[in-house]
């Protein structure tokens, strides 16, 4: 009756989950189980059941009699998910700013940077060749 939980490192559990709106007592366990709670009963931290106490419970005992309260399983119930805002921890995909692509467009009219950079060369070479120095101005 009882399996092995692979989530949980292999050890036996045995799961009481409470469907009800009231407290349940199961008297021969000695214990009270809060309206829509879960426990695991194997627990060494917090209980000190064996599998067979557990099992003649479930057969013959207050869990077999309070079946309508408690639903019995071998593994943790899930979490159920409200609506509501959380915080994911997840990386979210951001998609590139924009969608338009840029192009260049080349004018007639205006000059490219290799011409600006031969009429430069062609400026200097003009005035290396008439021996011109600019005049240097001195501040008072």
């Amino acid at each position: 009756m009882i399996k092995k939980n692979l989530r949980a490192k292999l050890e036996h559990t045995f799961w009481i989950t409470n469907i009800s709106r009231r407290d349940v007592l199961l008297a021969d366990l000695s214990l009270k189980i809060p309206a829509g709670s879960s426990m695991n009963l194997l627990d060494d931290r917090h209980f000190d059941y064996n599998i067979d106490q557990l099992q003649k419970s479930a057969q013959q005992g207050s869990i077999h009699t309070k079946r309508d309260k408690i639903k019995v399983c071998d593994n943790p119930p899930e979490i159920p998910v409200h609506p509501g805002i959380y915080l994911s921890k997840e990386p979210r995909y951001v998609p590139p700013r924009s969608s338009i692509k840029i192009e260049e467009k080349v004018y007639d009219e205006l000059p490219n940077l290799d011409q600006l950079v031969s009429e430069e060369k062609f400026a200097d070479e003009f005035t290396a060749e008439d021996g011109f120095t600019a005049p240097i101005t001195k501040k008072k």
